[in-house]
């Protein structure tokens, strides 16, 4: 009987060594793959945070290509728009030979072909283009000096601009020397109180016998502005 009793205390005991031994393994076993599962999900993490920075490198490099091609877009714009305006005024240019060749036909001699006039940016700031013509079949060189006068009232009362006195750029002087065509151009400011009414041009030729030439243009010069 006692030995019946050892017996079955050992077996009852190797039986309940055997179930928390085993209930033991599965704890650890459970705990294992929870860390496995932990270091997967760091390893995953750390993958995804490379490809996130890789992904916003590509974003911001996408950005800086965009933002230079529309930089690049509006430079071409700009210059574009620059040989057009030079291609315009080149055109208005030769229209304007073309005009003064034509009309240059008909006189003989020395002349004032015509004065120009085109408003600047700045208030009462203008610039002038006076175009000297001489059809000589003696091909004869000419020489001289403009001088210009704008009459016009100021504070109720008339006045008389001299051009020497408000020039704010010569742009080559106001003497000339031409064989058969010469272009005078010149920037000038009128006092912002001063009225214009015309503009006498007076063409002084460095010789004796001839007398000067003398042209009287009423403002606005719209007969002359180039169109």
């Amino acid at each position: 009987m006692a030995l019946a009793v050892v017996t079955l205390s050992m077996l009852i005991s190797l039986i309940t060594w055997f179930f928390l031994d085993n209930n033991h393994w599965q704890v650890i076993h459970k705990q294992l793959s929870g860390n496995t599962s932990a270091k997967e999900l760091i390893e995953e993490n750390q993958l995804l945070l490379a490809e996130n920075s890789e992904l916003n490198g590509k974003i911001l490099m996408l950005d800086q290509t965009t933002r230079l091609d529309q930089e690049t877009a509006i430079g071409i714009q700009q210059e574009l728009k620059g040989l057009q305006d030079e291609i315009y005024k080149l055109k208005r240019e030769l229209e304007f030979y073309k005009g003064v060749m034509d009309t240059s036909k008909s006189v003989s001699g020395f002349d004032i072909h015509g004065i120009y006039i085109e408003p600047l940016n700045k208030p009462s700031h203008y610039h002038m283009k006076v175009v000297l013509t001489n059809v000589d079949k003696a091909n004869r060189i000419l020489q001289g000096s403009l001088d210009m006068n704008i009459d016009g009232i100021q504070n109720n009362r008339k006045q008389t601009l001299n051009i020497s006195t408000i020039i704010v750029d010569e742009l080559g002087g106001l003497s000339f020397e031409l064989k058969n065509f010469k272009q005078i151009e010149l920037n000038f400011a009128l006092p912002l109180e001063f009225e214009p009414e015309r503009v006498r041009v007076i063409a002084n030729l460095n010789k004796a016998n001839i007398p000067p030439l003398i042209r009287i243009y009423e403002w606005p010069i719209t007969a002359n502005l180039i169109e």
